[in-house]
């Protein structure tokens, strides 16, 4: 925009006159008062139309957005019909109302709405991208899953059934028999227990028999051994009598012990002694014999009668039970989901709450913009980066007096300070000059190099979060895509198949 198109937009009432007296210059300003007239009635019906039209439009915009929050909790949050209507109403009444009469109200509104894009703003719509996340794919998914493990407990519980009746038909047979068969092992173990009495019986008399015989054996054995014994003593006696004698006589006779030679001389009459011993070849050759043809064979007689009588029973059984629950498989999957359900409510309920903050959140931004718009008309140094008219008409006011000019600015001014002009268009212009241009002097749409830094930061963060959410919804198409896979594939009854095993009873004695 150019000065004179500047000149051009100041109002044209206001009347300058430069005056110069005496080589000096004084410049008188004031409003020109005109008749009222029919020219002036016509500019002030067009100028109160004009305002009835801004005002008309401001009231509309109100409503527009109170119809796009309502609309957007709805659809979006799924909240209740009547809480949204009830907020949709007061909103639409303090917007429409605010926006349509007040130009403060205006400018607060349509400041905050650029805020939606900032840091806080990024929340605020981050919250809605969860909560459509939350209230579409995510449910989808749920139920989809959901769906899947009824299927397939449904037909779990149809494999169970069929299967319960096939084994009863195959069992039916044998329910007539059953009734001998339990009988018949009663008589059984009667039986049993009558044999195990008597082998028992038989037992302890053998046992009896068995020691008796083995203390004659043994008494037959040893019999040599013990006649030895006591019919040698008279032979031992000899011998040691004769070697005492000599012992004592090497005593006594010192260097003459050569006479005890004499001694050895009388010791073959000891052999004499040795006569008895002739009465125990007979017992020692009774007993070799014993031991060699009997001991042996009764031992591995008994041996034998003690294998035979070493019975090994077991006992061989196969129980099938079949347990009639009360409850069916399908009732206790129910139960199962029920408790899952039961603890994926508490989180239901914590999230219910999240679909309210938006509300709060627009409130919060709503007061932001407020105190934005409060600190940048009443503060010089906050976020004072803005290249304005009114800086421009003292910059030229500045180099008309001789002053250095500060305009235009250099390449790093330029990321630094913005001017308005590079970016202002018709519907800008439109924008400024309906809602925000009588409150606040100035607004563009290009950012300084820390703002460009800061918007590709949330940027970068906003890209994650769509990945996230895109990585769910690609989930959910999956997981619809695979059960419509299954149901195109899967078509007709569940039959269950069981394979038939014949009924055995083994029962095995060995011995």
């Amino acid at each position: 925009m150019s000065g004179e198109e500047e000149e051009r937009l100041l109002p044209r009432r206001e009347v300058r006159i430069r005056v110069v007296r005496g080589g000096n210059t004084s410049t008188l300003s004031g409003l020109l008062k005109r008749s009222t007239g029919q020219l002036g009635r016509g500019r002030g019906v067009r100028f109160h139309l004009m305002e009835g039209g801004k005002n008309l439009v401001a009231f509309s915009s109100g409503l527009l957005l109170a119809s796009l929050y309502g609309f957007m909790a709805v659809l979006l949050q799924k909240q209740s019909l009547w809480f949204c209507v009830y907020t949709t109403v007061t909103l639409a009444g303090l917007a429409a109302f605010s926006m349509g009469l007040s130009a403060g109200a205006r400018a607060n509104i349509m400041v905050m709405l650029p805020t939606m894009c900032s840091a806080r703003g990024r929340s605020f719509i981050l919250l809605l991208f969860m909560s459509l996340l939350l209230s579409g794919p995510l449910d989808n998914t749920l139920e989809n899953t959901e769906r899947a493990a009824s299927s397939l407990l449904c037909g779990a519980e149809v494999a169970a059934n069929q299967t319960k009746e096939l084994m009863q038909r195959a069992a039916t047979p044998l329910f007539s028999v059953l009734d001998d068969i339990r009988e018949i092992s009663r008589n059984a173990r009667a039986v049993a227990g009558r044999v195990q009495n008597f082998i028992n019986a038989l037992t302890d008399s053998v046992r009896h028999v068995a020691r008796t015989l083995r203390n004659v054996l043994h008494f037959l054995v040893d019999i040599g051994d013990i006649c030895n014994d006591k019919l040698g003593v008279p032979y031992r006696k000899c011998q040691e009598l004769f070697a005492g004698a000599r012992s004592d006589c090497a005593d006594l006779l010192g260097e003459f012990n050569f006479l005890c030679d004499i001694v050895d001389t009388f010791l073959p009459l000891c052999n004499i002694a040795r006569a008895g011993e002739f009465f125990c070849i007979i017992p020692s050759y009774v007993a070799t014999h014993l031991k060699q043809r009997l001991a042996d064979p009764t031992v591995a007689a008994f041996r034998k009668m003690m294998r035979e009588f070493d019975f090994n029973i077991s006992a061989s059984v196969k129980l099938d039970l079949d347990v009639n629950s009360s409850r069916s498989v399908q009732q206790v999957s129910q139960d199962i989901l029920n408790e899952i359900s039961s603890d994926l409510r508490v989180l239901e309920k914590l999230r219910e709450p999240l679909v309210y903050c938006s509300l709060v959140l627009l409130g919060w931004s709503f007061l932001r913009a407020v105190r934005y718009k409060r600190r940048y008309l009443r503060e010089l140094d906050f976020d004072n980066v803005y290249i304005t008219a009114q800086f421009r008409q003292l910059d030229e006011r500045l180099r008309l007096g001789g002053g250095a000019s500060v305009l235009p600015l250099t390449r790093r001014e330029a990321n630094t300070y913005i001017s308005p002009r590079q970016c202002t268009r018709v519907c800008m212009c439109v924008y400024l000059c309906m809602f925000i241009s009588p409150v606040l002097p100035s607004v563009s749409l290009q950012l300084s190099f820390r703002e460009r830094r800061a918007v590709l930061v949330g940027v970068v963060s906003v890209l994650r979060h769509m990945l996230m959410g895109g990585l769910l919804v690609v989930l959910d198409f999956l997981v619809f895509w695979i059960l419509d896979q299954v149901h195109l594939q899967v078509k007709g009854d569940v039959i269950a198949r069981g394979e038939r095993r014949p009924a055995t009873a083994l029962s095995r004695c060995s011995g």
